[in-house]
């Protein structure tokens, strides 16, 4: 017998709170709000409709499933969930539940939402926040704001409380929260720093000499160290107070002697070229860090350990990192002209760096690295000038090695994509590679946005294809074992200099 939930038909729409990070428009005439966990891809409005994270086509919430909105009934609970270090920078919103939900001990999950009021929490550094300024990060198109006092918020990308709300539309309300007033702003460092505000700037000055130190390195030529006299830094990493020491990297690695002329390291935005004619072993893996905010960290400790030390070997041509719309996860993407060079950085070179990042951010679940070949493209060499807004990995999985199945499905891809009756404008290129054990394939897709993959799965059909024989053939191939689907934002980019 199948069991129904009770059917509730209150007289007033249900209410709840929840957290959220205020987001900002690239050009700076949208604002909305971006979830804490896992629909924190897709930004929403004041007024939004849910849909499945998971790309299945239900609509939200399904009863098996976790996807749709959540709220807690509590607005205390909602606020103790700011005290979580990732979730410091969020807002509280009010919120008023519409269309369908199912109701649960602790709040609601449900398929359409009304945020009434957003309370902004106090700048970092205590203060009465009076506007949102940029946070650091975002999502493509979107950037993510955070509390800023009239003295924090000099030299940011910001809007006012008021400015958010009307930019938000539909009757939003934005209020500030509790704070301590700060009368007047010094334009030159407040006299009021305490024990923390002082580490940080202390930090700051460290980065600075951090940089220093490493154009030095590159101007002294290949493989010398930099000299002990050039600058002097904070020891920060000691909890019992600050001492000097004579290096300004003091806890820098052991890094491995180069020979011959090094090249340095340096970030790109640009996305990596798939179809390089050099590249004969891309490499891709997966990291498991478990919250954005982790997320965030530990680009960022990839970007430090790399951008330090020079590029390791000509024979890479170039590393890429990007972050998982399931907020949890983190893909890596070399490229490497051989596997026997792979072999080599990875006995010399590769523990240095990994080493480091573990240092930064502990507890990196690392999923397996593959090795794959490229095999078939298509799409526009050159994008047709359009930029990725959404990176799509489709991990193909079969019965056993087959190297001959692996070839025979990607060739059937290619003969239903060339048939599609309706492609989906927002698809710009797909890479397919097969891996060298015979049981993967692995499709890296770009599109123009993770909402246009979504409705292109919202489409009839089962996938992004029509529902022809072609594409059933495709889904029915002998052998195929599993299919995985997930969507990534490109967040580093690193290539020799």
């Amino acid at each position: 017998m199948r069991l129904r939930l009770p059917e509730e038909r209150p007289t007033e729409p249900p209410t709840g709170f929840k957290i959220a990070h205020p987001v900002l428009s690239q050009d700076g005439t949208r604002a909305g709000f971006t979830g804490v966990s896992l629909g924190g891809a897709l930004p929403y409005g004041v007024v939004a409709d849910a849909s499945c994270v998971y790309g299945r086509r239900h609509r939200s919430p399904a009863r098996r499933c976790d996807c749709g909105f959540h709220c807690v009934h509590e607005r205390a609970a909602a606020e103790a969930l700011l005290c979580v270090e990732e979730h410091r920078a969020a807002v509280l919103l009010d919120i008023t539940v519409l269309g369908a939900y199912i109701r649960f001990e602790l709040g609601f999950r449900y398929a359409r939402q009304r945020v009434r009021t957003a309370t902004v929490g106090p700048c970092a550094c205590g203060a009465r926040a009076v506007a949102l300024a940029d946070a650091g990060w975002g999502r493509p198109g979107w950037r993510a704001l955070a509390a800023a006092c009239p003295g924090c918020v000099r030299g940011r990308t910001s809007v006012s409380l008021a400015a958010f709300a009307r930019l938000a539309g539909d009757g939003l309300r934005v209020v500030a929260g509790s704070g301590t007033h700060r009368a007047t702003v010094d334009p030159g460092l407040p006299e009021d720093l305490g024990v923390p505000e002082l580490l940080a700037e202390a930090a700051l000055l460290q980065a600075r000499l951090d940089w220093f130190q490493s154009r030095l390195a590159r101007l002294e030529g290949a493989g010398s160290r930099s000299r002990t006299t050039a600058a002097r830094g904070l020891d920060l990493k000691s909890g019992r107070g600050w001492r000097l020491v004579g290096d300004a990297h003091p806890y820098r690695p052991p890094e491995t002697p180069m020979t011959g002329m090094a090249r340095a390291t340096r970030r790109t935005d640009s996305h990596p070229d798939l179809t390089d004619p050099r590249m004969g072993a891309p490499f891709f893996s997966t990291w498991r860090v478990g919250t954005p905010l982790r997320q965030r960290r530990s680009v960022e400790a990839v970007a430090v350990a790399w951008e330090r030390r020079p590029w390791p070997a000509d024979d890479l041509l170039g590393y890429h990192v990007y972050t998982g719309h399931d907020a949890s996860t983190l893909l890596h993407y070399a490229q490497w002209t051989s596997e026997q060079a792979y072999e080599a950085f990875a006995r010399t070179r590769r523990q240095e760096r990994v080493d480091e990042i573990d240092t930064a951010v502990p507890d990196i679940e690392r999923l397996g690295l593959t090795r794959y070949r490229h095999y078939r493209s298509g799409g526009p060499a050159d994008r047709g000038g359009r930029i990725p807004g959404c990176v799509v990995i489709v991990d193909v999985e079969f019965e056993g090695p087959d190297s001959a199945r692996q070839h025979a499905w990607v060739d059937a891809v290619f003969e239903a994509l060339a048939n599609e009756p309706a492609p989906h404008p927002g698809g710009i290129s797909a890479h397919f590679h097969h891996s060298t054990d015979g049981t993967r394939v692995l499709n890296y897709a770009e599109w123009d946005s993770a909402r246009s993959h979504l409705d292109a799965l919202a489409a009839p059909g089962d996938g992004i294809g029509s529902a022809t024989a072609l594409w059933e053939r495709v889904q029915t191939w002998p052998g195929l074992k599993s299919t995985t689907v997930s969507r990534y934002d490109h967040a580093l980019g690193l290539v020799p200099d």
